[in-house]
């Protein structure tokens, strides 16, 4: 059983992974589905929000640990947490589908401290159901399990439609159930050339650390920490971790959602430095900077890009470059995973590939299909080609691009 489970995840995972490599950004977007009727929600629920929950577990939780941080006194703050939510009984409250079928409560730039993560469905098929609904609003009724970290664990699930009218919520506090949300990279993007302008730019680093680890059943995988860091002639610095450019970027957004991404850098001699809002400094040192590649460049090359993650997931990506200003996209995945003593699987799919147009200006990489759809990423590169080779690593969407040094030199 446990074998079959991992291999119908892993399936997921790599069919899930297997996505077109150029977004279809210029498709016409399907019919939207006729308005699903409004029911009322069944009696017997009691009607809360998540932020409510968030509230009253982190106040329950609090009260039980006072100035205490051991385990002992987290384990009684959880417990306290758990009893506190235990006593709303069955409850019912509207949230948006995350990764690994978390619910959680989205308000304008706002999102509730905790998520709910259903155990126990009532009815067989619920957790897929759940699941395959990420990215949508829906209405869910249980009763608490569990509450631990920034989870609160429901059994007897039910999934309600979307379109169910709740009763009024429960006369709760919402004091700090509520915190900044993070951006999407859809939220994120304001549109070519709204974000940072290259005249602001003081130089581009990039810091890498590939270490290989345990996942715990046997396999090897490699642990990818890629960081690009925008340093700005104002004193201020970005971690730039989009892949489109950061000339995209929404800055007011940016600057009110994700703050800790924001810095300031300064040279302590031949060092560069860069200290966040508390005062803590990180040495960008060892960082390689990135330069930009000239308006009109264009070569016969090829890059790719190969990492294998946990579970035996192995991403194989591929841009081939051609002089006559057309790239090739490529994708492929495999999954082949050791499950300790209990064998071993492999999963794979095909390949998936896409021809597009494309143009290098500075920071950015243009793709055009025939369809005209079009897309902009990150890029960039180590050091100028010589000798009218092609450029060597490129980093593009913030993950470093291999290249082989003697296929450039048969150039």
């Amino acid at each position: 059983m446990a074998v079959r489970r991992i291999h119908r995840v892993l399936l997921l995972l790599a069919a899930a992974a297997a996505t077109p490599v150029l977004a279809q950004s210029g498709a016409k977007p399907p019919p939207a589905p006729p308005a699903p009727a409004v029911a009322a929600a069944p009696s017997g629920l009691r009607a809360v929000s998540i932020a409510q929950l968030s509230a009253r577990a982190l106040l329950a939780r609090e009260a039980a640990m006072g100035q205490a941080t051991d385990r002992t006194a987290r384990r009684a703050g959880e417990t306290a947490a758990t009893q506190a939510l235990a006593t709303l009984g069955t409850i019912v409250a509207r949230g948006r589908v995350e990764a690994r079928g978390r619910v959680r409560e989205w308000r304008g730039d706002e999102q509730s401290v905790m998520a709910l993560r259903c155990r126990r469905f009532a009815e067989r098929g619920g957790q897929d159901a759940l699941q395959a609904m990420e990215g949508q609003e829906v209405v869910l009724a249980g009763t608490v399990l569990e509450v631990s970290d920034r989870l609160i664990a429901m059994s007897d699930c039910r999934l309600l439609p979307a379109a169910t009218a709740l009763p009024p919520l429960a006369a709760l506090t919402e004091a700090r159930g509520l915190e900044p949300r993070p951006l999407t990279a859809a939220e994120a993007n304001a549109g070519p050339g709204r974000g940072i302008a290259p005249a602001d730019v003081e130089r581009v680093l990039y810091t890498a650390r590939f270490q290989t680890m345990p996942d715990g059943l046997g396999n090897i995988y490699t642990d990818r920490d890629e960081r690009v860091h925008v340093l700005l002639r104002d004193g201020s610095a970005y971690r730039h971790s989009w892949s489109f450019p950061f000339s995209d970027l929404d800055l007011g957004l940016s600057r009110r959602r994700e703050p800790g991404r924001w810095l300031r850098w300064h040279r302590d001699g031949e060092a560069v430095l860069l200290e966040d809002a508390e005062g803590r400094h990180v040495d960008l040192n060892r960082a390689r900077q990135l330069l930009p590649l000239t308006p009109g460049t264009r070569f016969d090359h090829h890059y790719y890009l190969l990492n294998v993650g946990m579970g035996g997931f192995r991403r194989d990506r591929a841009y081939t470059f051609r002089s006559d200003g057309t790239v090739t996209l490529s994708a492929s995945n495999l999954v082949a995973a050791n499950l300790g003593p209990n064998g071993y699987i492999a999963a794979t799919r095909p390949g998936t590939q896409s021809t597009a147009r494309y143009a290098f200006d500075g920071y950015v990489l243009s793709l055009t299909t025939a369809e005209g759809n079009a897309e902009r990423r990150f890029v960039a590169q180590f050091e100028a080609p010589q000798n009218g080779l092609p450029p060597g690593d490129l980093v593009i969407g913030g993950e470093v691009y291999w290249t082989r040094d003697e296929d450039r030199r048969r150039k």
